[in-house]
């Protein structure tokens, strides 16, 4: 709280006027007033994003979910105590009601002048210093409400969403389907392979499960009789956590009684095509792949069908129908020196050939693509096909190396889903945590009868993301679940001064070791000692960064005799090597649109720092520098994206 803006809360206060208003009564909205003729009376309101006093009179600017206005106080106009008053009490930040008439300043400005003002809401915090916007991802997503009032990209982007939904519900609408709602608390965690949350049930004495999907009570709504049904649903999945992986996140499921998935691809392709020229405006659209790159999407029907097996078996030559076992396909993938993301000893043989098909073919599938005939073993709720018993009628949408849509024909067949249950329950107990669970209440309610029918999910988080071309899903997600902040507010210091105080805190008190990290990356091309030369330079210009960056937690300690001691992170520095500068530029540009905090070196700086050689450096273009390492900080699961693919530097 700022004690000077608490003070003219309570000045006013004293004067008989309440600083937080109950009500103001708008004529216009703040677009609306801009667009209004001159001479028009109006009262309007918002927040004050900028003031100017210049005098004899003063401008400053409002703000609200419309845009922005300029409004002009000036003595002539208004009441000299309510001008002194509106000069005093008045802050950046404050939300004020004004009545006003709307003028055209000479510069040609849309402005309202001032005749009366109310301050309706009384900020006792200072906005952020510079007040165009907040660029720290963490301030952004744990304080979205200083994102938002700042940043009006980041407002439009969440209007994107909510139109996007929008526009699905009422294609939904337009074509005879029902949105319906099913639990979140559920008995078995079914509908996915994921690793679920569990919770207890005080009231029941039940340990029970967050859903992962909402799939077997959509489907249970077709067994009780809806023809057509959707939801809109959080979902939650206890697995891993990078850019483009939430466990808390929404998912938008749809199933339709008496058709089959093709059907449904036909209708998922109709569905996107008409709300993306809906709400875009094109069919061409800048995506970002699995390495940030924006290439342009064209999403023109009809996109290509093409099944799991050819593009796998395209792209490294392993054809899975070959290999009826998990070992068996291990051996395949070993022999041909194919690495994976995920230890591959715990996997059974379905999401081995997930896995595969994500290593080798998914991140070279730019324009949308439809991939079909997924295995029986990788789709235990999805229905056998009638001519290979050994693939499903299973279809997933690729973009850009990003799956947004998976889908197929329900297994409606109790006997046969019973089998596969069984079947993921023995791989779930010999260690693999996203098998499916067994669903015997699901089972029993095929038994009863369901028509045949066809479902998709929709991860609607991923596809905004794509769509606005953000690189988390965080930055899509209004208000993401984050680890508590426990650093306790800090006095103000100089660029000199340590992050913490001079003293060796408890244990208990240093930060989590596991959730931010150091990481170098060397060109393991360069000397060993221009190596070491750049490590030390690297490491030094982290250090400060210290002063911009609170993450970057330094101590200092003071021993007996009160002298001081310099600098131990507490956080893991792990240094990796790449193959060669190319690879380091990839890793800069990337930690640039991601936010990281870095710094690099380059052949140029080991010459030296003389104005000379400072001019020789700028004629040099930034795809001929000759990187020798990156090293950054930040949140292991920020650092994972972009460090993933580089081995340990021995």
């Amino acid at each position: 709280m700022d004690p000077i803006r608490h003070q003219k809360a309570e000045a006013m206060r004293a004067k008989g006027t309440q600083p937080y208003a109950a009500r103001f009564l708008r004529s216009h909205m703040l677009q609306e007033a801009k667009a209004a003729a001159d001479g028009t009376g109006v009262a309007i309101a918002g927040r004050i994003v900028l003031f100017r006093d210049m005098g004899k009179m003063t401008f400053a600017v409002l703000q609200d979910h419309t845009g922005r206005l300029q409004i002009a106080a000036k003595a002539d106009h208004m009441d000299e105590a309510s001008y002194r008053d509106f000069l005093a009490l008045v802050d950046l930040g404050d939300f004020i009601g004004i009545e006003g008439e709307r003028f055209t300043t000479q510069k040609g400005e849309p402005t309202v002048r001032i005749t009366k003002w109310t301050m309706l809401s009384k900020a006792l915090r200072q906005p952020p210093e510079k007040w165009h916007g907040v660029s720290d991802p963490e301030t952004l997503w744990r304080q979205r409400y200083l994102d938002l009032m700042t940043n009006r990209a980041t407002f439009d982007r969440f209007l994107f969403r909510s139109k996007f939904l929008e526009r699905l519900r009422q294609f939904y609408w337009d074509h005879d389907f029902t949105e319906v709602e099913t639990p979140v608390l559920v008995n078995a965690a079914s509908g996915a392979l994921a690793t679920p949350f569990r919770t207890h049930h005080n009231a029941y004495d039940l340990d029970m499960y967050l859903r992962i999907a909402p799939e077997t009570y959509l489907k249970e709504c077709i067994v009780g009789g809806f023809d057509r049904v959707f939801e809109v649903a959080r979902v939650f999945r206890n697995e891993g956590l990078d850019p483009s992986h939430l466990q808390d996140f929404t998912m938008l499921e749809h199933y339709a009684a008496y058709w089959d998935y093709r059907v449904n691809m036909q209708f998922t392709e109709d569905m996107l095509t008409t709300v993306l020229k809906d709400l875009v405006g094109s069919l061409v659209i800048p995506i970002p792949d699995r390495d940030g790159h924006l290439l342009d999407v064209d999403f023109t029907p009809p996109w290509p069908r093409i099944s799991l097996r050819e593009t796998i078996q395209r792209e490294c030559g392993i054809d899975f129908e070959q290999y009826d076992s998990a070992s068996a396909l291990r051996e395949a993938i070993k022999s041909k020196n194919i690495r994976l993301e995920i230890d591959m000893d715990s996997l059974g043989r379905g999401n081995l050939i997930d896995q595969l098909y994500k290593k080798v073919s998914r991140t070279k599938i730019v324009r949308p693509t439809f991939i079909i005939e997924q295995p029986l073993d990788l789709s235990p709720l999805a229905r056998r096909n009638d001519d290979n018993p050994t693939i499903t009628d299973r279809f997933q949408l690729v973009v850009s190396g990003w799956e947004i849509v998976n889908g197929y024909s329900e297994l409606v067949d109790p006997v046969d889903q019973a089998e596969r249950f069984a079947e993921q329950a023995k791989a779930h107990e010999g260690g693999d945590s996203d098998a499916h669970r067994k669903d015997d209440d699901f089972v029993t309610a095929l038994e009863y009868g369901c028509p045949p029918c066809s479902g998709i999910g929709i991860g609607i988080d991923r596809l905004v993301a794509l769509l606005t071309q953000q690189p988390n899903l965080r930055d899509v997600i209004l208000f993401p679940l984050m680890k508590p902040d426990e650093q306790q507010p800090r006095e103000p210091r100089g660029p000199m001064q340590p992050m913490m105080p001079k003293t060796v805190p408890s244990s208990s008190a240093l930060p989590d070791e596991q959730s931010k990290r150091f990481v170098a990356i060397l060109n393991r091309k360069a000397e060993p000692g221009k190596l070491m030369n750049a490590l030390g330079h690297m490491t030094a210009g982290l250090s400060k960064l210290a002063s911009e960056h609170d993450d970057l937690c330094f101590l200092q300690y003071e021993d007996l005799d009160g002298g001081a001691h310099p600098g131990i992170s507490h956080y893991p520095f792990i240094v990796l090597k790449a193959d060669n500068a190319n690879q380091i530029r990839q890793v800069r540009n990337n930690a640039m649109k991601a936010g990281v905090p870095f710094t690099d070196f380059t052949s140029t700086m080991t010459v030296g720092t003389s104005q000379k050689q400072r001019d020789a450096t700028k004629a040099i273009r930034e795809k001929d520098l000759d990187y020798y390492g990156i090293c950054l900080f930040g949140r292991t699961e920020d650092l994972a994206p972009l460090t993933k693919k580089f081995s340990l530097f021995k």
